[in-house]
């Protein structure tokens, strides 16, 4: 059994993490028992693997319950109301006060100046796409970085690469130290001379415990 997996201090047996390299890590995970697992952000542990996050969808059938992890606090599915600005605030003004409304956390890295802006109703990720484009993410720590790099750092922590795909560009590693495996990293292997860089990586682990990460370059 999975016993190194958990959600806000619930067993987990089995599932994946998925995290890319912009947008918010999400998480299908199943849990050893039926207990209710809270909606408000907590922690998702695997091995060395440590990410806030909240559960958006749950449900218990047969003994058992599953659910659907995002990281950060789920907030920005929720809507906002219209709100007008003066002239003179800024992208980090907008983007706080919506992360503010919904429960989120945001850092921009570089701000800028968006004269007078009008943020119409709706869902408070509508306004987070039309500031921040596509090129946010969520840390580990469950705050949306905007414009903010991420590590580039070579992962040197031992892994074995068990399989690659040239036309997918997937690479199936084997590894204990899951936390090293982010977007933005590099690695190299005996097998690969080259550096490769991760864009996205999947986490899966199963009821005997196997576990296997998926890396796509």
């Amino acid at each position: 059994m999975t016993s190194w997996a958990s959600y806000a201090g619930a067993r987990i047996v089995s599932g994946s993490v998925l995290i890319p390299l912009y947008g918010a890590m999400t998480a299908d995970v199943h849990f050893a028992d039926v207990t209710a697992v809270p909606s408000v952000a907590s922690t998702l542990t695997v091995g060395d693997l440590i990410m806030a996050g909240t559960a958006v969808r749950t449900a218990g059938f047969a003994g058992a319950r599953s659910a659907r992890l995002v990281g950060g606090a789920g907030g920005w599915r929720r809507d906002v109301l219209a709100r007008a600005y003066d002239v003179g605030v800024t992208v980090s003004m907008v983007l706080g006060d919506a992360a503010t409304e919904v429960g989120e956390l945001v850092a921009v890295t570089t701000d800028r100046s968006l004269g007078q802006w009008v943020r119409e109703p709706g869902p408070a990720s509508r306004v987070l796409a039309m500031l921040a484009g596509s090129s946010w993410w969520i840390n580990a720590a469950g705050v949306t970085q905007v414009g903010t790099p991420r590590s580039a750092l070579p992962i040197t922590s031992p892994f074995v690469v068990m399989s690659r795909d040239g036309a997918s560009g997937l690479v199936q590693i084997a590894t204990d130290t899951f936390a090293d495996w982010m977007p933005g990293r590099t690695f190299v292997a005996p097998t690969i001379s080259t550096p490769l860089t991760v864009k996205m990586v999947r986490h899966h682990f199963d009821r005997e415990g196997i576990a296997r990460t998926e890396v796509l370059t």
